[in-house]
């Protein structure tokens, strides 16, 4: 059953946050996920949730998902997204 990231970032550093956005996406394919979704500007429809540099990712299970988390290959790379950017991460299952 799919399940997705989806995260928020609020960057601070683009300039070491375009070397993420170089290198994530071998990370992704690597778990089998792929971004779905990716928006720098949202429209909020209720509320006052206004969402910025959103990302939506599936994978093809929560293992994966988690797996994709907690690998070594992630790791180095979140480390730079820890430098560039404020970042709020969850996991979705499908139901």
């Amino acid at each position: 059953m799919p399940s997705f990231v989806i995260a928020q970032l609020e960057v601070f550093n683009k300039k070491i946050f375009v070397e993420y956005l170089r290198l994530v996406p071998k990370t992704i394919e690597a778990f089998e996920g792929k971004v779905i979704a990716r928006g720098v500007s949202g429209t909020g429809l209720e509320g006052d949730w206004n969402p910025q540099n959103m990302v939506i990712i599936e994978f093809p299970s929560t293992e994966r998902a988690n797996e994709w988390w907690s690998s070594q290959m992630y790791s180095k790379v979140k480390k730079i997204r820890e430098r560039s950017a404020e970042t709020k991460m969850v996991i979705l299952e499908e139901l």
